[in-house]
């Protein structure tokens, strides 16, 4: 006879309980195994044979854990909750909330070598003979760690795992590291940015935010399936990847949920819930004949974002970089990383190259630059001069409005003048924008970027903060920055410039003038220094460029 198991029938595995109505629970149990390598510091719980710390070496300079480690998982997060990262789950997932985890006490046994540490564990059979073997590998220098899950039937009949056509489910978080109120804040330090969890499916790499309505829960859509998923933050990912026979989509789903028991809650905060999802990843269902076995084996990237570590797993997650970005601004913010990463070969400085990749835009982009500069200036020169016939339209025909644009327009055409031909002007900024916009993306997500310092600048992905204001303003924050200034300087030139080049006699920087330079200085005060560092380096080359350009007009008066 064949049992379906279920929830009620895996009460050890705490299968089916949801968390919002099971108050934290510290594992019992002997003491947690200590696991430690060049790359790994873990720490699993006999209870659940689960990680309650994961700690990665960090060697940016931005790295802040104890000896250079960060901390993938928040103590106090799996402290708190009764969900456990690589925990298993048998489908339905309670309503409004997230399985809890296994606390059943497993045995152990280690096998470790001199390269790699092996640890077993083994749960005794649940009262229908159902019972989980896990096998961790870390091998010593990757950040790719092994997990072998042996599920075996050791009772007399066959064992179904299958609900609704989800079987065996595994779990990764809550969250990844800490909360966004351990990060920096837009009105503090720099940008905040999010943790999410996220799949890999058919279409491409997707990040799924935790809902803010009730019950606090995504699920993937079944379509497709999902190859691999995980947790990522804003320079770390944890990534549970299958080893499959060949198959599209090893599972079949994914749900992407927050812990809304009410411990949990008072112990994150509840405004922290979206920081901490909890994700997990069903397998197609599975039915296990009397003493037959089925094993499940999954590599785990855990580490930081970068390109090389990522292709050096052999496990093609690459895609996870940028992906929350649309195509083209994901592309070019990839081939801006390649860039600078030359550059940097050459420089060993972050910001160096960025000056220099700034000075080589500007180079690359001069012909279109003078292009633009030269026929604006052109085109506002010749409309001053057409100024006393457009004032006497403007009378002549100061009660038809329609009649006075036409004449106006006509009086254009016939100097060769279209008004709307001044935008060439702004060809640079269209360029430069997508550029600036990708350098943004860049700063914010580049794991090698974090931490690198130039000059006064203690870390080009925040704001230069030459000095503490000892107050904070809306917007603009807590320090004084000096990249910002220096642009606004530059930008007030160019636009005299401009102006005294086009109206002779009537040039300075009057109060229109300076609209534009003090509405974009406002604007990107509280930007990352590196972005401020290459807009910066672009409008002081611009100046020289105008004073080209404006050479040129006058020679031609």
């Amino acid at each position: 006879m064949t049992n379906v198991v279920s929830a009620a029938g895996l009460a050890w595995l705490g299968l089916g309980l949801c968390s919002s109505t099971l108050a934290a629970q510290e594992p019992q149990g002997g003491a947690n195994l200590q696991l430690s390598n060049e790359t790994f510091r873990v720490e699993l719980a006999t209870a659940g044979a689960v990680p309650v710390g994961w700690s990665v070496r960090d060697d940016t300079p931005g790295g802040t854990g104890g000896d250079n480690f960060v901390d993938l998982l928040d103590p106090g997060a799996i402290a708190a909750t009764t969900f456990r990262p690589l925990a298993l789950v048998l489908p339905p997932l309670p309503d409004g909330g997230v399985p809890a985890a296994d606390q059943r006490v497993y045995e152990v046994s280690r096998a470790d070598t001199p390269t790699e540490l092996v640890v077993t564990l083994t749960a005794p059979p649940d009262a229908s003979g159902l019972q989980f073997i896990k096998t961790y590998r870390l091998v010593n220098g990757q950040h790719v760690a092994q997990l072998r899950v042996e599920v075996h039937n050791s009772g007399d009949v066959a064992q179904t795992l299958d609900h609704d056509g989800r079987g065996l489910g595994i779990t990764l978080g809550p969250g990844l590291g800490y909360s966004a109120t351990r990060k920096p804040e837009l009105f503090g330090e720099g940008w905040v940015t999010s943790i999410l969890g996220f799949y890999k499916g058919p279409d491409g790499v997707f990040s799924v935010d935790v809902p803010s309505e009730e019950p606090r829960r995504a699920d993937v859509p079944e379509t497709g399936g999902a190859q691999w998923g995980g947790v990522h933050s804003q320079y770390f990912t944890m990534v549970l990847v299958p080893e499959t026979d060949g198959a599209a989509a090893p599972f079949v789903s994914a749900t992407i949920a927050a812990d809304t028991s009410a411990g949990f809650g008072d112990r994150i905060g509840a405004e922290d819930l979206e920081s901490y999802p909890c994700v997990t990843l069903f397998h197609p269902p599975l039915t296990l004949a009397p003493g037959a076995s089925h094993v499940y084996a999954y590599s785990i990237y855990a580490g930081p974002k970068d390109r090389e570590l990522l292709q050096a797993s052999g496990l093609e997650i690459e895609p996870i970089l940028f992906h929350h970005l649309w195509d083209w601004l994901a592309w070019l913010c990839k081939a801006l990383e390649t860039a600078l990463a030359a550059l940097n070969s050459v420089f060993n400085s972050w910001g160096w190259s960025i000056i220099v990749f700034a000075v080589l835009f500007r180079v690359i982009t001069m012909p279109l630059s003078l292009y633009g500069a030269k026929h604006q200036m052109l085109m506002k020169r010749k409309m001053t001069a057409l100024k006393p016939e457009v004032a006497a339209i403007k009378e002549k025909h100061k009660s038809n409005s329609d009649t006075r644009n036409e004449a106006i327009l006509a009086l254009y055409k016939k100097n060769g003048i279209n008004p709307l031909s001044q935008s060439k002007g702004c060809l640079p900024l269209l360029i430069q924008l997508p550029v600036m916009v990708a350098l943004f993306q860049l700063l914010l997500n580049s794991y090698e970027l974090r931490g690198a310092s130039f000059m006064w600048i203690d870390d080009l992905t925040l704001t230069d903060r030459l000095a503490p204001l000892g107050f904070e303003l809306p917007w603009l924050g807590s320090y004084f920055n000096v990249l910002p200034l220096i642009m606004f300087v530059a930008q007030v030139i160019i636009a005299k410039s401009m102006s005294s080049s086009t109206e002779p006699g009537e040039g300075g920087a009057g109060p229109a003038l300076l609209l534009l330079p003090v509405a974009m200085t406002i604007l990107l005060y509280p930007f990352p220094s590196g972005c401020m560092l290459f807009w910066t380096t672009g409008n002081i080359l611009q100046v020289a460029e105008q004073r080209l350009a404006t050479s040129y007009v006058r020679k031609m008066s």
